[in-house]
C-alpha cells in the first residue's frame, strides 16, 4: 500500500501513545474526593496556623489553648505591662488597649496594642534595661520578636476568616463536577482512543515488516471515509488491472494469427522458387489445390481478385 514512516515519526507516535495510555488510566472526577478538603476549610481560623519555632504554638485570636493569649500572657509577665494583639479578642486585663508609645513610662496599668512594626528591639532594649537582668531582658526581646511575627502573620489570617471563599468554590466545584466527567468521558472514548489505535498502528509498522498494521490502517480508512466508497474504489482497481492483462493477451494472440494468416513478402517468394523448380502437373485436381492455397493466402480485409 505504499505506506512509509521515518524514525521521528516513530518517536512522535510512541510519545503519543504514552500520553494517550497515561491519559486513559485517569479516573474521572469523584464526588466525594474534595469533601475533607472543604471541610477543612469551611471554618478556617487561627487555629490552623502553626509558628515556625513551635507547632503548638498557633495563631488563635478567640481565646484558643495555645493561641496568641499566651505569647500576650508571656509579655506581660516579663515586662509588667499588658499588651494586646489589634485583631485579637480583648484581653479581661486590657479592654481598652491603645497604641504603643515609647514615651509613656512603663507601669502596670498600661495597655497597649503589639503590632508587626512596634516595639523594636531598640525600642524594648531602652524601655526594659534598667527594670531586668540581661537574661531576662533577652528573652524578653526574644519574645517580642516572636509578638511582631504573630501579629503580622493575624492580618493575613483573620482577612482570610472573615473573606473565607471556600463554601463559594465549594458549590462551584458540586455544580460542575458532572459537567467536568461527562467532558472527561468524550474525551476519552471519542479522542484518546482513536489516538491510541492509531499511534499503536505508526509504531507497529516502524518497528515491524507484518502487514497486520497495515491492514488496520486500511480498515480505519474505510470506516472514516465510507464502506462502500472504498471497496467500490479497490474493487474498480482490480477490473481495471484485469482488463490491462486480458487486452495484452488479446493484442498477442491476434498478432500471432496473423502471422499464420500473413507469412509476409519473403514467404511468398520462397514458395515461388520452390513451385518454379518443380514440374508443374498438367491433370485438374492438381491446379485446383494449388488456386485455394493462393485464395488462402490473401489478407483477411483483402478485396477478391481474379
Amino acid at each position: 500500500m505504499n505506506l512509509t514512516v521515518s524514525v521521528g515519526q516513530a518517536k512522535n507516535a510512541a510519545h503519543l501513545q504514552d500520553t494517550v495510555r497515561a491519559l486513559n488510566l485517569s479516573q474521572p472526577a469523584s464526588k466525594s474526593s474534595l469533601d475533607e478538603f472543604f471541610e477543612l476549610y469551611s471554618h478556617f481560623n487561627g487555629s490552623h496556623y502553626a509558628a515556625a519555632w513551635n507547632k503548638t504554638q498557633t495563631l488563635g485570636w478567640l481565646g484558643e489553648a495555645g493561641g496568641l493569649g499566651e505569647i500576650a500572657a508571656a509579655l506581660e509577665h516579663l515586662s509588667s505591662e499588658v499588651w494586646a494583639f489589634p485583631q485579637g479578642s480583648a484581653s479581661a486585663h486590657c479592654p481598652l488597649a491603645v497604641d504603643f508609645s515609647p514615651n509613656v513610662a512603663v507601669s502596670p496599668t498600661n495597655c497597649f496594642f503589639l503590632s508587626s512594626l512596634e516595639p523594636t528591639d531598640t525600642q524594648v532594649s531602652q524601655r526594659y534595661s534598667l527594670l531586668l537582668t540581661p537574661a531576662q531582658l533577652s528573652n524578653l526581646t526574644e519574645e517580642f520578636q516572636k509578638g511582631r511575627a504573630a501579629s503580622l502573620a493575624l492580618g493575613y489570617a483573620s482577612a482570610m476568616s472573615t473573606g473565607n471563599v471556600a463554601p463559594q468554590v465549594q458549590a462551584a466545584w458540586n455544580d460542575s463536577k458532572d459537567k467536568l466527567n461527562a467532558a472527561y468521558r468524550v474525551m476519552v472514548d471519542e479522542v484518546a482512543s482513536p489516538m491510541d489505535a492509531v499511534s499503536g498502528n505508526i509504531e507497529a509498522m516502524a518497528s515491524s515488516s507484518e502487514c497486520h498494521p497495515a491492514y488496520e490502517v486500511f480498515v480505519f480508512g474505510s470506516k472514516a471515509l465510507g464502506g462502500d466508497f472504498v471497496s467500490e474504489l479497490v474493487a474498480l482497481s482490480s477490473c481495471y488491472w484485469v482488463l490491462s492483462c486480458s487486452t495484452l493477451g488479446l493484442t498477442v494472440l491476434y498478432c500471432h494469427l496473423w502471422q499464420l494468416r500473413e507469412p509476409g513478402a519473403k514467404g511468398r517468394l520462397n514458395d515461388k522458387l520452390d513451385r518454379a523448380g518443380t514440374a508443374a502437373p498438367e491433370d485438374e485436381d492438381y491446379e485446383s489445390a494449388d488456386d485455394e492455397e493462393i485464395e488462402l493466402q490473401r489478407p483477411l480485409t483483402g478485396a477478391n481478385s481474379a
